[in-house]
């Protein structure tokens, strides 16, 4: 082995030496110099160190604990072999969120769908079990006579959100701009509180989220058509438009705060009103992002509505806790879904985020059911203004 890429965090001051101490102490020097130009912007919350080894080390020791990552250019540092997040963020994503981009899973072949092993270490028969967990609700959460509404629930993680509802026995409203994607929603809410022998109802409305009008007609007709709201996930939401900070328009910016903030502050004050008149409380859930924990340069005004649902949730957390109505927010890490599928289909971004994931992988909408569920859970009673992050250890690492 003549050299390989170690990357930790400099949080550890005994980082250097315990790296040697793995090695055997078979090395000639440790330096901060950059592997690849560029890769310090990419690991940012880490430092990268060269070690010339001469005697033999345990390679898949090494890569097991995540340190080690194998040069595969001879040496030569001119190999782009790693992104810079913070430049190439807006092109690869923002452009992709954009709603009027068009981006669809249709555009993803079959291998693409497939979610991302570790790039760290080899391939074994035991990944298909690590990569395909089972994302079934435990059971014991029980939504039976009560309706929730997800918007944005026709697809990506909302639908995932409503799934797990579903499974718990709730019924849901699905509000989304798309009637043939909300009609296949609810096909597939109906064919799974089937499977898991649950009686509930569905039921569907066109809705655009920063339109007051179609909000309040869209709360009046759930309400008419259930007879009770129990809680609301304010999941709708666009992409950023790619554009630099230094050129964002006013209108640009507004287009943005119309549907991931304003959006979301009218669909919970509808919620919230309801709720406070049935005297009954609920829960209110506002998805948010890991953009409003590591910063989303180039895609400013998407991360500053994220930052701000937070505040919100913590405002109304303690505004209406009087009234028995929890408020939390759910900040998901990096998933398969249609809004992201241009991150997730270029390889050097889903490899960069990959690697900068814990878990290495991206995550599945259904594995969004469970907290779904959790957070409808109305023996939750203790549990409220929260920021529930569901990254894989994205944000932590």
């Amino acid at each position: 082995i003549k050299r390989e890429n170690l990357i930790g965090n400099p949080g550890h001051q005994s980082f250097e030496k315990d790296v040697l101490r793995l090695l055997n102490h078979g090395y000639h020097s440790v330096s901060n110099e950059p592997v690849v130009d560029g890769v310090t912007q990419l690991v940012v919350a880490a430092c990268v160190v060269q070690v010339n080894v001469k005697s033999q080390v345990d390679r898949q020791g090494l890569r097991d604990l995540a340190l080690v990552r194998e040069r595969t250019d001879n040496g030569h540092r001119s190999q782009p072999a790693d992104l810079d997040l913070v430049n190439h963020w807006s092109s690869l994503v923002a452009r992709a969120t954009d709603p009027t981009s068009q981006v669809g899973s249709d555009r993803m072949s079959d291998s693409d769908r497939r979610l991302p092993v570790d790039q760290n270490r080899a391939v074994t028969s035991d990944d298909s079990a690590l990569t395909e967990p089972k994302h079934a609700t435990s059971g014991k959460i029980n939504l039976s006579g009560r309706t929730f509404v997800v918007t944005g629930g026709n697809g990506g993680i909302g639908l995932g959100l409503a799934e797990g509802i579903s499974q718990a026995g709730g019924s849901v409203s699905v509000w989304g701009r798309s009637e043939e994607k909300n009609a296949a929603a609810i096909d597939d809410l109906r064919r799974i509180a089937v499977n898991s022998g649950r009686n509930a109802r569905f039921t569907s409305h066109v809705c655009d989220v920063s339109d007051e009008a179609q909000v309040c007609t869209a709360m009046q007709r759930t309400v008419s058509e259930h007879g009770r709201l129990d809680g609301l996930f304010a999941n709708a939401g666009r992409g950023g438009t790619g554009t630099p900070f230094l050129e964002t328009s006013l209108d640009a910016w507004r287009a943005v705060m119309a549907v991931n903030l304003d959006g979301v502050f009218l669909t919970l004050r509808e919620a919230a009103k309801v709720m406070v008149e049935q005297d009954a409380g609920g829960s209110l859930v506002a998805v948010s992002s890991t953009s409003a924990v590591h910063g989303a340069a180039g895609n400013e005004a998407y991360g500053t509505a994220k930052t701000a649902l937070n505040g919100l949730v913590r405002a109304l957390a303690v505004a209406l806790a009087r009234h028995r109505i929890r408020v939390n927010s759910l900040l998901p890490g990096w998933t398969v879904t249609d809004l992201a599928s241009g991150g997730y289909e270029n390889d050097v971004f889903r490899t960069a985020t990959t690697k900068r994931t814990p878990v290495r992988r991206w995550a599945k909408p259904a594995e969004f059911r469970a907290v779904g569920a959790f957070l409808a859970d109305p023996s939750q009673t203790y549990h409220t203004g929260q920021e529930i992050c569901v990254d894989g250890g994205y944000t932590v690492y």
